[in-house]
């Protein structure tokens, strides 16, 4: 199996990595080792050989921690890619880094003053932390798990991603049930609950949408973020639906 680690420059994975990999008894394959080991070469020749150490590992029945970044569904969905056209059964868990952007962006500054490290630019981390979306399992892996200052955290509620096809009475969940809308980045967010909305079918995708008024305070979050997410909870969250309606917005 391989265990990717996902997170922003400066966001505990490399630690949490040597650490999980004592645990399981498996090697470690990084982005950042491949390119101390081979210094020459350029960047089109280090992913070919991330992609070959996690392919050998899994072929020889060897978990294996990928320490990267991994940002996007898409950056993960080409690393199965590639590491399957060599010939690997890849199987995968997800560890995901709730680390503030602000505490990555200051152990990448302390960082960059040592000088056996390359200085990585402050702006990249910022890049990274506006672009990265959280794993699912609808993705592919067999597990999704939350790292917060180097623990596993347990969340007390259990998503579960629905699919268009799957989702049943989408009228009376949006009438009567209500939805909790979201968006925004991990240190900057906002939610609020809305009772109109949709799913369909528009130009051969599926598509959800709501409506937000511009003088409520979750609109520019849905306006400047490339997603936003709908959420439906039982009926014993209807308190905190009603104060998310009021309260927040």
């Amino acid at each position: 199996m391989v265990h990717m680690l996902i997170g922003i420059q400066g966001s505990g994975k490399s630690t949490y990595a040597l650490e999980l990999a004592k645990k399981l008894k498996c090697e470690i394959v990084s982005t950042d080792r491949v390119r101390m080991d081979n210094p020459d070469w350029p960047e089109s020749e280090i992913w070919p050989e991330v992609y070959k150490r996690c392919s050998d590992a899994l072929k020889a029945d060897l978990d294996v921690v990928y320490d990267a970044t991994n940002t996007t569904p898409k950056v993960r969905k080409r690393f199965v890619d590639n590491v399957s056209s060599l010939g690997a059964n890849v199987k995968m868990g997800a560890y995901f880094f709730d680390t503030p952007t602000n505490l990555c962006v200051q152990r990448v500054k302390t960082r960059n003053q040592e000088a056996t490290q390359p200085e990585l630019p402050i702006s990249v981390v910022y890049s990274y932390a506006a672009s990265i979306i959280y794993p699912t399992l609808d993705e592919g892996f067999e597990f999704v798990k939350r790292i917060v200052d180097g623990n596993e955290v347990s969340d007390n509620m259990k998503f579960k991603p629905i699919a268009h096809d799957k989702f049943d009475n989408c009228y009376k969940k949006f009438k009567d049930d209500w939805a909790l809308l979201s968006a925004g980045k991990l240190d900057d967010h906002n939610a609020m609950t809305v009772a109109w909305g949709g799913l369909g079918y528009l130009w051969k995708k599926e598509v959800a949408y709501i409506f937000v008024r511009p003088s409520r305070h979750t609109f520019n979050f849905t306006e400047n973020n490339d997603y936003f997410a709908l959420s439906f909870f039982e009926e014993k969250y209807r308190d905190a639906l009603t104060y998310y309606g009021t309260k927040s917005g």
